[in-house]
């Protein structure tokens, strides 16, 4: 009866492009004699692609301060109905390019899950980068991850503090307070020789999910023995770690970062990414993972959920130069509602602040869909 049910509301059905299995619809969608008919959220002859509503022109949406370089937000609500962006930003007045010394995390506020989201607070100053905040269950608090740990990135007797130091905070409420941040660490257990390189530049990024038993389930990128940057996952009993990634290979085997994971309305994993393989494909920017169990097997589609095209409310569009940091506002069975990204916007007219974090909605209507 769910399956009847499933198909009936809402579908978008194409008839373009012949499927086997629900993997042909990439765990979007179900094949149905042949065809893949999508959940509303995602669309394509595939569904393969987010089905984005158009943006608000700046600066109405997402997090958009004049003079001011800020990239990619984690969102959440609190249970008065505020949302709460986590947000990367650089400070004095400095550029994207400033990141690794000048990157600060704040936390801002909107009514509004579009945004535009207002300035509250510094949570750490720099070097903090790529926040991700998730609740730990009800009344159990929160727990931001997050890349260094709030000081100098080279300071007299301490450990280096760089985007390859991974660290958590925690707090009663999104508004605080906040633990000190302290540094999390991974693992290859039994696996000798680790698939990712031993030192250095082994974690980052890091995107966790919590499981109901307060187990974490962590998407993460590092750099591989073998060449380039790399997507996988690591577990651990507690959001304090360590974090064990005992697989042979990444998840991902071609060139990506900045996983978003999370499990959707009928249990299967998906993972959103910067870079394949719509990096590899005429100039995209996102990559799409999906699977039915969390340890695999995995599939890397073939299409880009999105591009470096915004679509705005206004009727223009805007090739964006990066966009980068994907993350999604779910609803509480997993379904995508909201899309953040960290986007470079190349009519900016001021050098060194084209970057903003956009959020623009998800349809929920399969018959809307202006995805480029």
């Amino acid at each position: 009866m769910q399956l009847k049910v499933f198909l009936l509301v809402g579908l978008l059905i194409h008839f373009s492009t012949s499927c086997s299995t629900d993997e042909d619809c990439q765990l979007n969608g179900v094949c149905q004699s042949g065809v893949c008919a999508c959940v509303p959220e995602w669309t394509g002859a595939t569904c393969g692609k987010l089905n984005l509503h158009p943006a608000r022109p700046a600066p109405h949406a997402g997090y958009n301060e004049n003079g001011t370089s800020t990239w990619g937000g984690s969102i959440i609500a609190d249970s008065d109905g505020l949302y709460h962006m986590f947000v990367s930003r650089m400070v004095n007045g400095t550029g994207l390019a400033s990141w690794t010394t000048h990157s600060e995390i704040v936390r801002a506020t909107s009514r509004d899950a579009e945004g535009p989201y207002t300035l509250q607070e510094t949570i750490l100053k720099p070097f903090a980068h790529g926040p991700t905040v998730r609740s730990l269950g009800k009344g159990k608090g929160f727990v931001l991850m997050h890349l260094g740990c709030g000081r100098a990135p080279t300071e007299a007797g301490q450990i280096p503090c760089n985007q390859f130091n991974v660290s958590v905070m925690t707090a009663p409420r999104l508004t605080g307070p906040w633990s000190e941040s302290k540094q999390v660490f991974l693992s290859s257990g039994k696996a000798k020789p680790s698939w990712y390189v031993p030192s250095g530049r082994q974690f980052s990024n890091p995107q966790p999910y919590i499981l109901a038993n307060g187990s974490v389930i962590c998407a993460y990128r590092a750099d591989a023995r073998s060449g380039g940057e790399h997507v996988s996952i690591a577990k651990a009993d507690t959001v304090f770690g360590p974090y064990l990634d005992e697989r042979r290979q990444p998840i991902v085997t071609s060139w990506s970062e900045d996983p978003f994971l999370w499990q959707d309305e009928r249990g299967h994993w998906h993972m959103l990414m910067h870079g394949s393989p719509a990096r590899q494909n005429g100039g995209g920017a996102g990559g799409h993972s999906f699977s039915r169990s969390i340890d695999g097997p995995w599939t890397l589609s073939t299409v880009g959920p999105y591009s470096t095209t915004v679509v705005f409310t206004d009727g223009t569009n805007i090739k964006m130069q990066r966009r980068e940091r994907p993350q999604l506002i779910l609803s509480e069975s997993g379904q995508p509602r909201y899309f953040s990204s960290g986007v470079a916007d190349p009519t900016r007219k001021t050098s060194g602040v084209s970057t903003y974090t956009l959020v623009m909605r998800v349809n929920t209507d399969s018959g809307a869909s202006v995805v480029v």
